[in-house]
């Protein structure tokens, strides 16, 4: 089965175990420090390895033009089909793709590491006991990639990593920084014992076995002990070198430029030396490298790749199978509640709604009618206060009234006396200016009187003509004098005179 993307971790506490000789260590902010008991702890990030003994390694080809979510599956039918992999067991499958070193290629290349669940589930149940889940189990060849991504090597070179561990030794090349090969050799630190044990035809306690091998190294005080275990070595480096062959043939590979040693029990005295010399290559041991910036443990360099991992998942491949607890909102319980509460809410949105509507426009209501009262109080007071006003009004317009009857009074009596005294004219001399008309023009008056400042004179003239001119005169030559000239209708008599009243007003 294909391991399926889990839930992206971000952590900077990581818990790394080694499952095969159950020692565990804590990292926090880089330093890692030993750890007595593993507990269940989400904020950790869970990191072990696989041994490559434990793993299939091979590549598988797939065409361009099968599509990225199509390809696990078809990595998975393919893989099946060319490592004839018995159907009735169950594998988890985890993959890497490889760079293109020809762009114009139509293949893509995957680095494939398979695993049986069953033993998955032998190697690592203790540790899914305690922390409830892991998140990378990472295979053991892929732990050196951490060391070009960080340049502590160069990656133009050719390099072979030996580990050498009580469970498994492992030989892995790299080239170019990238991860090329890698085969699990016979000989184990714990088969190595077992053979030593074999041919000195005698059992020694395993711990002082590797107790002197760390500090005795290849050539221990007695000869025939070494000679004996120049002759373990020397078996081992024969499958190094027979690996080295087929690698250079397999791969197209001129030559190896760099051997790195490694163990878990540590430096191995001697060690470098004899692979140096065996071989012809340059050989170090790994804790040599930068000045001791390099582990000679594999846990250090499973936190290096954890980081990796967390950075960026597709860099490194990943046989868990047990994926820690998805968070609430991925799990079918919490997506559940999540849709029940979300249906919920959306029902009770608008009596909620409502009701706060309600609660709202009742609160404005109360509000606003206290304003009312408040209001209707200063209104009652403005209105008492514009009634007062009124009838103050009202009683002065009434005094405004009497005192404008008394005003006119007295105007009208002033003006009178200014009239009489500035404008009086005497009637007589109207009079008798206009009877000088009279005589000028030929015309007889049988009655005159007078009222106020109306004169009226009856005519007698023996032609309407004079009593033309008379008129004209009197409205020309008096007209300062006189406010208005009327004559009512002449009639001729049977004397053959003209008669007519002549209506003069004085201004």
């Amino acid at each position: 089965m294909i391991i399926q993307k889990q839930e992206k971790v971000s952590s900077k506490d990581i818990t790394v175990v080694n499952a095969y000789t159950n020692t565990h260590y804590q990292t926090h902010n880089a330093v890692i420090q030993p750890l007595d008991t593993l507990l269940y702890d989400t904020s950790k990030f869970v990191a072990t390895f696989m041994h490559t003994k434990d793993i299939i390694i091979t590549s598988i080809f797939l065409s361009k033009s099968i599509q990225e979510k199509d390809i696990a599956e078809s990595l998975e039918i393919k893989v099946y089909e060319e490592l004839d992999l018995d159907p009735l067991c169950e594998y988890v499958i985890a993959f890497i793709e490889k760079e293109e070193k020809e762009p114009s290629n139509k293949e893509r290349e995957f680095q494939v590491f398979i695993a049986q669940k069953e033993y998955i589930e032998i190697i690592y149940a203790s540790i899914e006991k305690d922390t409830k889940y892991i998140d990378l189990i990472l295979p053991a060849p892929l732990l050196y990639s951490t060391l070009y991504k960080r340049d502590i090597l160069d990656n133009k070179d050719v390099d072979c990593f030996i580990y050498f561990s009580r469970e498994d030794t492992s030989v892995t090349l790299y080239e170019n920084g990238l991860f090329l090969y890698a085969k699990s050799i016979t000989y184990s630190l714990e088969q190595m014992y077992d053979k030593y044990c074999e041919l000195v035809d005698q059992k020694i306690e395993k711990e002082a076995f590797y107790t002197r091998l760390k500090k005795e190294g290849l050539h221990p005080l007695g000869s025939q002990d070494d000679k004996i275990l120049i002759h373990i070595f020397t078996e081992v480096f024969k499958m190094v070198h027979d690996i080295f062959t087929y690698v250079k043939r397999a791969f197209s590979i001129d030559k190896i430029d760099n051997i790195y040693l490694g163990s878990s029990e540590g430096k191995i005295i001697d060690l470098q030396e004899y692979s140096q010399g065996y071989l012809g290559i340059k050989t170090m041991h790994l804790h040599t490298i930068e000045d001791d910036l390099i582990p000679r443990h594999l846990p250090y360099l499973m936190q290096l790749c954890a980081y990796d991992y967390m950075e960026d998942e597709t860099r490194l491949a990943n046989l868990t199978i047990y994926q820690r607890p998805l968070s609430f909102s991925h799990r079918a319980g919490g997506q559940w509640l999540i849709a029940f509460l979300s249906v919920l809410i959306l029902g009770l949105v608008y009596p909620l709604w409502h009701m706060i509507d309600t609660s709202v426009n009742h609160a404005a209501a109360f509000k606003l009618n206290k304003q009312n009262k408040a209001l209707q109080i200063e209104a009652s007071h403005y209105k008492q206060r514009i009634d007062t006003k009124q009838k103050e009004i009202l009683l002065l317009d009434k005094k405004i009234a009497k005192n404008k009857i008394i005003y006119q009074n007295k105007s009208n009596v002033l003006t009178t006396i200014y009239h009489k005294k500035v404008n009086y004219q005497l009637k007589s001399t109207m009079l008798y200016a206009l009877t000088a008309a009279l005589s000028k023009f030929d015309i007889k008056t049988d009655k005159l009187s007078s009222k106020k400042n109306i004169i009226l004179i009856s005519l007698l003239s023996p032609s309407d003509e004079n009593i033309a001119q008379l008129m004209k005169y009197i409205s020309g030559y008096y007209k300062e004098k006189i406010k208005k000239v009327d004559i009512g209708l002449i009639e001729k008599d049977k004397r053959g005179y003209y008669k007519g009243l002549l209506k003069v007003e004085l201004k």
